[in-house]
């Protein structure tokens, strides 16, 4: 199953000079994150890379990006953390986003959008 779902997964992505493995998938959720569907479920992708590559995810803690890209599947670009974690760590890299009620998808720099992914897609070639 862990394999068939690797294969979903990893079909549809793109490797970017920056190692993130982002999906090109059109469903994601708020925030930007790749949602997968599995059986009659609607799944995150970077989280099921996460079990997949190193097991459950232990109650009270959340996959988180080191890349801070969350359409990235790249395993080696998660790890296992708190929202307090995820929090401070953006804080200090300077990518945390000071949103307010006005937030749109296309302020926010992990956004690609259709032409931005082609940008980016393009720039590889």
């Amino acid at each position: 199953m862990n394999s068939e779902i690797y294969e979903r997964i990893y079909k549809r992505t793109v490797l970017l000079q920056d190692g993130c493995i982002i999906t090109t998938w059109k469903k994601t959720q708020r925030g930007g994150h790749t949602e997968v569907h599995i059986g009659h479920k609607q799944h995150r992708a970077h989280r099921l890379v996460w079990r997949i590559f190193n097991g459950p995810i232990p109650d009270g803690k959340q996959v988180n990006h080191l890349c801070h890209n969350p359409k990235c599947v790249n395993s080696n670009h998660l790890y296992l953390g708190t929202q307090q974690d995820n929090i401070n760590d953006m804080i200090l890299r300077g990518t945390f986003a000071w949103r307010n009620l006005n937030h749109t998808k296309e302020r926010d720099p992990h956004y690609l959008g259709s032409r931005g992914l082609d940008r980016q897609i393009e720039s590889l070639e």
